[in-house]
């Protein structure tokens, strides 16, 4: 969404840190992470607190783009604008309400993703998140858990999403499959 808003796709940096914090337990991931991507004159700024209960503007997830004139809230059921000096002067309901608090992603606006994938697989709609857009959001994802593993910011060419002069961190931009599991098209 807060792509889309601001007109952006592959950033020039990333970085994220965080921790397993909640609990103590043989989970390999954080559980609480912040991560920034920088892009000329504007950043997109993403606060993951998977373990902690506490709502921001009344929500469980959504995003809050902040401009200069002010902000809009918005999630899966509506958003709500607000002047600069944090009045709302706008609201707008779907009129459905999601359920998105738990720890396992599951509601239905994820399962609505996945129908709409299979129906387009079948040839019987088009897909609501092209491919090409979804794969930058996902490499995005994945380039924060990079920023994350190494422990520092990451310089990006911004057509590849490659990390620059970091072999470390280019380490992680793949995988080697086991014997007999490796991908093939």
């Amino acid at each position: 969404m807060c792509r889309w808003a601001l007109d952006a796709a592959i950033p020039q940096t990333a970085t994220a840190t965080g921790g397993r914090y909640q609990f103590q337990d043989d989970w390999q991931f954080y559980d609480t992470l912040l991560t920034s991507f920088g892009y000329p004159g504007k950043t997109i700024s993403w606060e993951g607190r998977s373990c902690q209960g506490m709502k921001d503007y009344g929500r469980d997830r959504g995003s809050a783009i902040f401009g200069t004139k002010g902000t809009v809230v918005i999630d899966r059921d509506g958003y709500d604008v607000f002047d600069w000096k944090g009045k709302q002067i706008d609201q707008y309901r779907t009129g459905k309400v999601t359920s998105t608090s738990d720890l396992l992603g599951i509601d239905n606006m994820t399962d609505a993703h996945f129908a709409n994938f299979v129906a387009a697989l079948r040839g019987q709609e088009q897909l609501n998140s092209p491919i090409a857009v979804a794969n930058v959001s996902v490499t995005m994802l994945q380039l924060s858990n990079i920023s994350w593993f190494v422990g520092r910011t990451l310089h990006l060419d911004t057509q590849t999403a490659h990390v620059r002069d970091d072999a470390e961190a280019m380490q992680y931009w793949g995988r080697t499959y086991e014997k007999g599991w490796e991908v093939t098209v």
